[in-house]
């Protein structure tokens, strides 16, 4: 048996609404990563400078250098080789 101490607070089911929020933005902040890493591929394939992507993107080189080297290519299987 279960005492009253341990049982789950009767809060309306917020818990389970601030959960299903975190996992939400989880899937969200996923596809904005995947969004970025696509528009800076696709700005370096341009020709831009890693220097002028990393400004407008309000980040520093090392990040945009490593989101290119992350970033699969369009060869079969998505792979660098």
């Amino acid at each position: 048996m279960v005492s009253s101490s341990t049982r789950p607070a009767e809060d309306g089911g917020r818990l389970e609404t601030a959960a299903e929020a975190v996992t939400a933005a989880q899937h969200a902040l996923q596809t904005a990563r995947r969004d970025l890493a696509a528009a800076i591929l696709a700005a370096r394939r341009a020709g831009e400078p890693v220097q002028r992507i990393a400004a407008r993107t309000g980040m520093n080189a090392v990040t945009v250098r490593n989101i290119l080297a992350a970033t699969p290519t369009n060869r079969p299987g998505g792979r660098r080789t």
